[in-house]
């Protein structure tokens, strides 16, 4: 009786399959890589500021000597932003603000940010001014583009690192 026997190189195989393994691993990789810089800005990677519609006051009347809550209106809330830090400005010594947040986590807490602030006692027209900084989690081109809103004018900054929000309003305070 005849036999024939097959002697497989166990090692070689695993050194075949190993290298193939390492191989379609890097070729999914670079996919991946490609695909989360895409500049399309559809992309699930692409960090976005909030869109804001202004500044409202509350009460909405304004009248010297008192105090208001100022808050800046999200129309669309803002995506893939890390820490964030608000700060706010009035045109007048006479006036004092009181910020609550100042350093969020804006996944965490995107409620709109407000300010109290206490009227100068001298009527006339102020200008407050909002200012957001946001870290970008994801991936974000250079631009600046502004946008008109009642009473004043929002600029939106955007880079790879790090974003802002500029809201100014004028206020006549009676």
């Amino acid at each position: 009786m005849n036999r024939t026997i097959i002697e497989i190189n166990i090692s070689t195989m695993k050194g075949k399959f190993w290298y193939t393994a390492l191989v379609a691993a890097m070729v999914c990789g670079l996919v991946f890589i490609a695909g989360a810089c895409s500049s399309d800005p559809d992309n699930d990677s692409k960090s976005t500021l909030p869109r804001f519609s202004g500044i409202m006051f509350t009460p909405s009347t304004l009248t010297a000597g008192t105090t208001v809550t100022a808050t800046a209106v999200q129309a669309k809330k803002g995506k893939l932003l890390d820490r964030t830090q608000y700060s706010w400005s009035f045109s007048s010594e006479e006036g004092s603000l009181n910020s609550d947040k100042r350093g969020v986590f804006y996944t965490n807490d995107n409620a709109d940010p407000t300010c109290r602030v206490t009227l100068p006692t001298t009527p006339g027209t102020y200008t407050l001014t909002f200012t957001g900084v946001y870290n970008v989690s994801g991936h974000a081109d250079n631009a600046t583009e502004s946008q008109d809103i009642e009473g004043g004018q929002v600029v939106y900054t955007t880079s790879p690192l790090t974003c802002s929000v500029v809201i100014t309003r004028k206020v006549q305070v009676k």
